[in-house]
């Protein structure tokens, strides 16, 4: 699935002293109203992969192209948002390809923060951050030099595939988590991660780029602006006038949102929505305007990812909804209970249990079943009551009811070191689990009851019908998926190992 909204809600937005709202210019000499738009999801974008030094193109369309910036000539403009325009260059003094990044507002106040935060972005050393190489500034272009990845960024994939698979998004969030970790202990909080600022390398890292609204955590919140005059509909547009709103709409924390006190929790939030984005392919959160993405950010509570992907294993679920609560005290108090979380959420790889260990776990649950069943009934005929489905049915409960207790390993299958599983590898819930049991018990019930009840000839009839049935639904288990009839209809399966440190609670949403 793959929604998108009546307007971009990915598009990066910046606010500060001196732009107009909706305003998008650089400095003096390098004006940007010729850039041509592209899509602003993908600020940071992968170079084409070409590591010889391309020969610098005409400047036609955009002023800043051929030019020298330093000792960095601009060749190709590879990515543009709010803030900043990202392009390919190379370094004449090194002689290898890299990526520049232009700020994009005349705001003196926004080019000596870019600058502060840039140098401290700069002394930040990550395996998951993409590095800054050089900040400067040269005939009034204030620009940064990265490393340029060769990949994509996480927003081309997601567009790409529809959706990330479950395992390879909670890969990607620890990645991005460690990150923010690391610069949340320099003092930096990120205030606009998004599937566009996330890069994968082609060989599978995952990269945390763009702290161009990064805010040093002693650097003292503006005063919120109200929002005045009419909602801005366009791409790259700045929400609100001076410091109001500073971020990306469809990932703004409702504290962000509002302008209030911002901490490492807002980058979380952020966090879950570019998670709930990567698992279902749509943002938690769309609407009309960007101003109505921020009302439903701060007011409504995210939809359920399971409504939309609903084999999504429940913890998972429970993670991306406790990173996108409205209250930042509801969320993970540190990153370290946030990687924690995350690796609890993960699903972990279901050994079915081959034919011959199952054999025996039903050999060894049948013969307690058939016991308790005979002693249930001899207890009815010395109490002078011959009623023959009591015994079976009361079987059946305890039996259920013992496996449900013991979270799908019944004592057969403890014995194999085996359970019983739901499809998301949980044990089953008790109606699961006695509707299975009545279907495993079926057979030999209904055979004998057929031949307690019925004539001999009739009887006996249908308890050999009732046998070959039962017995070809236990015939299932054989085949290539290892699943018998009762597993089938109950969704439930036999695997080895025991449950996952998940409670039931984890499927109640």
């Amino acid at each position: 699935m793959d929604r998108r909204p009546a307007v971009d809600p990915h598009a990066a937005t910046f606010a500060d002293q001196g732009e107009r709202a909706g305003s998008v210019r650089v400095a003096s000499n390098a004006p940007s109203a010729a850039i041509r738009p592209i899509d602003s999801r993908a600020d940071t974008l992968p170079s084409d992969g070409a590591f010889t030094a391309p020969a610098a193109p005409a400047q036609s369309i955009d002023p800043l192209l051929g030019r020298m910036l330093g000792h960095f000539r601009v060749d190709a403009l590879i990515g543009h948002g709010g803030m900043g325009a990202v392009y390919r260059a190379w370094d004449t003094s090194l002689l290898r390809p890299v990526a520049l990044k232009v700020l994009l507002t005349d705001s003196v106040n926004a080019r000596n923060r870019f600058l502060r935060e840039a140098r401290s972005q700069a002394q930040l050393r990550h395996p998951n951050v993409v590095p800054i190489h050089y900040v400067g500034e040269s005939e009034g272009v204030v620009f940064l030099v990265m490393d340029l990845v060769e990949g994509e960024s996480l927003n081309d994939a997601i567009r790409r595939e529809g959706r990330i698979a479950a395992e390879r998004a909670l890969d990607i969030v620890d990645a991005v988590a460690s990150a923010l970790a690391a610069g949340h202990q320099a003092g930096l909080i990120h205030r606009d991660v998004k599937p566009s600022n996330i890069l994968l390398e082609r060989s599978g890292r995952a990269l945390l780029a763009d702290f161009g609204l990064a805010k040093d955590i002693a650097t003292p919140e503006p005063a919120p602006v109200e929002i005045d005059g009419p909602a801005p509909s366009l791409r790259n547009t700045a929400l609100t006038r001076v410091g109001a709103i500073v971020g990306t709409p469809a990932y703004l924390a409702p504290e962000q949102a509002t302008g209030g006190h911002v901490d490492h929790r807002a980058d979380m939030y952020a966090l879950g929505a570019s998670l709930f984005e990567a698992l279902t392919g749509a943002p938690p959160f769309d609407a009309p305007t960007p101003t109505a993405i921020v009302e439903r950010q701060r007011t409504e509570v995210a939809r359920s990812p399971r409504a939309i992907v609903g084999e999504l294993h429940p913890s998972i679920e429970k993670l991306v909804l406790r990173l996108l609560e409205k209250s930042p005290d509801a969320r993970f108090t540190s990153y370290d209970d946030l990687r924690s979380a995350i690796a609890q959420a993960r699903v972990p790889a279901l050994e079915p249990a081959p034919i011959v260990a199952r054999a025996i776990a039903f050999g060894v649950d049948y013969a307690i079943f058939g016991t308790a069943g005979m002693i249930v009934a001899g207890g009815l005929l010395w109490a002078g009551l011959r009623i023959p489905p009591v015994p079976w049915a009361i079987a059946v409960l305890g039996a259920s009811l013992v496996e449900w207790r013991l979270a799908g390993a019944s004592l057969g299958k403890r014995l194999m070191r085996m359970r019983t599983a739901d499809r998301y590898g949980l044990p089953p819930r008790f109606t699961s689990v006695l509707f299975r049991t009545f279907l495993k018990a079926a057979g030999p019930g209904f055979s004998w009851l057929a031949t307690s009840m019925l004539p001999m000839l009739i009887g006996g009839a249908l308890a050999a019908v009732a046998t070959v049935v039962w017995l070809a639904g236990l015939a299932f288990a054989v085949g290539k998926q290892g699943l018998a009839l009762h597993d089938r209809l109950a969704r439930t399966r036999v695997v080895f190992g025991a449950a996952p440190p998940h409670t039931r609670s984890d499927r109640a949403r």
